[in-house]
């Protein structure tokens, strides 16, 4: 199974996608290139480190030319895709895996190397005897070519196959990580200005008390303290607003960051989202689990790991066997002043046959199959914590879409107990202990239902990543 990151309408995430999910290089571009089946043009826009930061400016100023206009979820998503540093490095590991394949592959071919030597000398053939003066150039080419290694080479390339698959399914991990980030931060500062407005309604709510206790004092008919905690109560809504201001400004800037953009840059966003939209959500417990088996990048990108180590399992037991090599040279040598040139080879096999080393054979095999055990015993761990990430959240969910319900009758009976508390106040049939208590009851239910929708969004979008479904 490939991996598959379908993200949005953006044409550019899904030439990202495209890319983190190939490996083979093409074979016009020498230097790595781009993954085979992906044409020219999305070369041209992501093939080279230049034009990705290229990309990632004109991304900034379209945000900045189009700043007045509200940026959708999907908007941002797609930032962060274009600008987030942590796609920038998934894409940078998948080339690096790519290298390393290509690496592991040049066994594949002969190595060739070639010599050249220039020489000036002085030869005495016997004592006080005559000496020759020589001058002689030449040149000397040698061949090594592996024919066979009793699965060796096999084992090592496969070993880094595997790892590539691994670096893919991470890369799409990381843009499944962006994408929760952002929701969950846009999510948090949509709260965060939620409770703003709140917090100035129930100061607005404590200035008609000071209002109305106020009127009735100057007539006569309460006392000083109904007028005193009254102020304090305003005083207290001051407090509560400034520092909810900050927290708005906090988000924000967490919100920016996640987006990749400098956190000075005014953006505007849409402040009603509607949650996603998919029947995933109705299903039950064990078949979510089954779902983020099939789906969770990080999950799957684990099980390439174990079959990676498993492969370098089989290279460090075939290490120890024969190997028979092809082997062979050529050279020409000329001497200077006609005095003579010829040429030779020679050419055959050679058969290499370990004998000792000091058991680092041995050993070498003993650490890949600890390394095999350790990544299998993380995977299995990393299955336990996904099930119950996926139990969690689908909880959450179902407990969130009924508090959602309950918070707007809350929301509701809260208002008009304050409403006729306020009226009965007014008449004298309250006291202001009444009063105070009954608008508190309105400021709870305000942040109740607030946190509710919020709780809602993030668990919807925290279900839909525990199954690795956020980007579908």
């Amino acid at each position: 199974m490939e991996p598959v990151a379908k993200l949005h309408d953006s044409e550019k995430s899904r030439l990202f996608d495209s890319i983190a999910r190939t490996g083979e290089a093409c074979p016009e571009h020498t230097d790595g290139g781009l993954p085979r089946g992906v044409g020219e043009e999305v070369w041209s826009q992501w093939g080279q480190k230049e034009r990705f930061c290229a990309s990632k400016s004109l991304a900034i100023g379209s945000i900045v030319s189009g700043a007045q206009s509200s940026l959708s979820l999907a908007e941002l998503i797609d930032t962060a895709l274009k600008n987030n540093p942590e796609t920038e490095k998934a894409w940078a590991n998948v080339k690096r895996a790519q290298a390393a394949l290509g690496v592991a592959k040049s066994s594949n071919y002969p190595s060739v190397d070639a010599t050249g030597t220039s020489m000036h000398g002085r030869e005495v053939k016997f004592p006080n005897g005559p000496n020759t003066i020589y001058t002689n150039y030449g040149g000397e080419l040698s061949l090594s070519y592996l024919l066979l290694d009793c699965g060796e080479r096999n084992a090592a390339i496969e070993a880094m196959k595997e790892a590539l698959k691994a670096a893919r399914w991470e890369s799409d991990f990381a843009i499944q990580r962006v994408i929760y980030k952002v929701c969950a931060h846009y999510y948090e500062y949509l709260h965060a200005d939620e409770l703003l407005k709140m917090k100035e309604s129930t100061l607005i709510d404590f200035k008609t008390m000071f209002e109305a206790a106020d009127e009735l004092y100057k007539a006569g008919l309460r006392c000083m303290t109904d007028l005193n905690m009254s102020k304090a109560e305003v005083a207290q809504a001051h407090m509560d607003v400034a520092q909810e201001k900050a927290r708005v400004a906090i988000a924000y800037g967490k919100l920016l960051t996640s987006l990749g953009l400098p956190i000075e840059m005014v953006i505007h966003v849409q402040t009603n989202p509607d949650g996603m939209k998919t029947s995933l959500f109705s299903e039950g417990t064990s078949k979510l689990i089954a779902m983020a088996e099939g789906q969770r990048a990080d999950l799957l990108a684990k099980k390439a790991a174990l079959s990676e180590m498993k492969q370098r399992v089989k290279r460090a037991s075939r290490a120890p066997l024969p190997k028979l090599r092809a082997v062979g040279q050529g050279g020409w040598l000329e001497y200077t002043k006609h005095q003579g040139s010829g040429y030779n080879y020679n050419v055959g096999l050679a058969l290499d046959i370990p004998i000792f080393k000091g058991f680092e054979y041995s050993y070498n095999k003993r650490l890949a199959l600890a390394n095999q055990e350790i990544t299998a015993a993380e995977l299995r761990d990393l299955r336990e914590a996904i099930a119950q990430e996926v139990l969690t959240y689908s909880e959450l969910v179902k407990a969130a879409e009924e508090s959602l319900k309950w918070s707007s009758e809350y929301m509701s009976e809260a208002c008009k107990s304050f409403d006729g508390t306020l009226e009965s106040y007014k008449a004298g049939l309250q006291n202001v202990f009444d009063l105070i208590q009954s608008q508190r009851s309105l400021a709870d239910a305000r942040i109740k239902k607030a946190q509710a929708r919020t709780q809602w969004l993030v668990s919807l979008a925290e279900l839909a990543f525990a199954t690795g479904s956020i980007t579908k």
